[in-house]
């Protein structure tokens, strides 16, 4: 998805022969194991440096997908629960200019109001699918399944790539882009950077027909895609891979979703799944150049479906 970003940003220049790498087939892809979610998260600028990053990417990914209209992206609403009224009082701190919602479609609300934004709920394959086609009428790129285990200079100013196939490829400039596999990639202090792990439950619903919506509360979400009829149920990080039934609160959590959203199913008839992710130094993402003719753009963590086009955009920049 980094990759994506920064590839939908860049000039098209016959000139220019594009490879991509793609290792998902044998690694995993942590843009897919995502719950994927991009809301402004009441998010104001001139806070912080991350708030006004956060801020940035929403209205750039915003603007992406009204324009491109991309498959697997349903319009939605984010609706924050809250369990009292200190909890509520936090929410509004965060949400200056609040708007309130009492009803949705599907879910029971007990009489209750709660504070709700515009969202964008994406079926991470859908939309990724979609993208590499539009990528590849723009560039014509040449496909690779493989996955990069390292990279080494060349005295005509070319690099060697090495494959986990033991193939070796040679480039004028490499774009690193691959997410929570980037062990080998050289930041200055790699302990800036934690590798992050995160479940969520999936079901498939094909007779259920609500609109898409996220149902959040203190950072644990459940959330219904309409365009590929999934239900998600997620929790926040864990460090340690801890299963979701081993985690204290996870049963509360199920509980408390279950009573705004009655159809959700058993737990046991449910997917569990694993996906991975890189967290920053103060969750902040990376678009730097390493070396001359080799450039990093990662770490995105939570937000990888909005930061891709803010960073893509700052990497065009990094590497005219």
């Amino acid at each position: 998805m980094a990759a994506f970003g920064y590839l939908d940003a860049l000039k098209a220049n016959q000139k220019n022969k594009i490879g991509i790498i793609d290792g998902k087939r044998i690694l995993g892809s942590c843009s897919e194991s995502s719950t994927s979610v991009v809301s402004l998260s009441g998010i104001e600028e001139n806070v912080s440096p991350l708030g006004d990053l956060l801020y940035r990417s929403f209205f750039k990914a915003d603007s992406f997908f009204k324009i491109h209209k991309p498959d697997g992206v349903d319009y939605g609403k984010k609706i924050y629960l809250s369990a009292n009224d200190v909890e509520q009082k936090i929410l509004l701190e965060r949400h200056k200019n609040p708007i309130w919602i009492s009803s949705f479609n599907g879910l029971s609300f007990n009489q209750q109001s709660f504070i709700v934004e515009d969202a964008y709920i994406i079926d991470p394959i859908s939309f990724l699918s979609w993208w590499e086609k539009r990528l590849s009428l723009k560039f014509n790129p040449s496909f690779i399944t493989d996955t990069v285990i390292g990279y080494q200079k060349l005295e005509s100013n070319l690099f060697e790539v090495e494959l986990h196939s033991k193939k070796r490829l040679k480039a004028r400039q490499l774009i690193l882009a691959s997410g929570a596999g980037s062990t080998y990639v050289p930041l200055h202090d790699k302990t800036l950077r934690k590798l992050k792990i995160g479940h969520f439950v999936k079901w498939s619903l094909p007779e259920i027909d609500v609109d898409s919506f996220c149902l959040s509360y203190k950072q644990n979400n459940l959330v219904w895609r309409k365009s590929s009829k999934e239900l998600l149920l997620s929790v926040q990080d864990n460090d340690e891979g801890i299963l979701l039934a081993e985690k204290e609160n996870f049963w509360h959590l199920y509980q408390l979703f279950l009573s705004y959203c009655s159809w959700m199913p058993r737990l046991e008839k449910g997917e569990v799944i694993v996906g991975s992710r890189s967290k920053g130094k103060k969750r902040m993402p990376l678009a730097c150049e390493l070396e001359k003719g080799v450039f990093y753009i990662g770490d995105f963590y939570k937000n990888g479906y909005s930061f891709c086009f803010e960073l893509g955009e700052q990497l065009v920049k990094l590497t005219d």
